[in-house]
């Protein structure tokens, strides 16, 4: 459930108390502003605390994720052996991940991504578009693949697949 939604049915709920407890006399308006202004302290809260929070002790102990948020260079080798210098930034909250890695010749930016825990370890999915650096001329050369990563605090290595049948190996080390 979103940041969001979770913080109107806050509002929702707050309201509906405060009407019902409201007795004969007491100023609607007065109540409404209440609940509004507790909506916005539980969403600033909300915000700070999956934006700066969670990464500090003890609250990144409650959530087991690992922070692999900042700056990474490394290279992409393709199942042929081609080789590409790749310099990445990954920016991580609580609940949403964003990748951007970028070479010579072209840029993939992740549509979605979810980090995953288990017993073997920290895996990070990520769907990605890849289009050349500068202009894009046609449909044709944009390119959509999955990235599927291993997660350490300063490795990071996996595979991806494009949608044109490429494949290869992806290994990143924090900056």
């Amino acid at each position: 459930m979103g940041k969001n939604k979770i913080v109107a049915i806050f509002t929702i709920f707050l309201s509906f108390i405060l009407f019902v407890a409201m007795k004969p006399g007491d100023n609607p308006v007065m109540l409404v502003r209440i609940a509004s202004i507790v909506a916005a302290i539980v969403f600033v809260g909300m915000v700070l605390y999956t934006r700066v929070l969670w990464r500090v002790k003890p609250f990144n102990k409650m959530h087991k994720v690992i922070d692999i948020g900042g700056k990474w260079q490394g290279q992409m080798i393709l199942e042929n052996g081609a080789r590409y210098e790749v310099e990445t930034i990954i920016t991580q909250y609580l609940d949403e991940i964003k990748i951007k890695i970028r070479t010579d010749n072209f840029l993939n930016d992740s549509l979605a991504c979810r980090m995953s825990t288990d017993v073997q370890g920290t895996k990070l999915y990520a769907v990605y578009k890849s289009k050349p650096n500068g202009r894009v001329d046609s449909k044709d050369q944009i390119e959509y693949g999955t990235f599927i990563i291993n997660c350490d605090e300063d490795f990071l290595e996996g595979k991806f697949f494009t949608s044109s049948k490429l494949s290869g190996k992806l290994e990143l080390f924090r900056k």
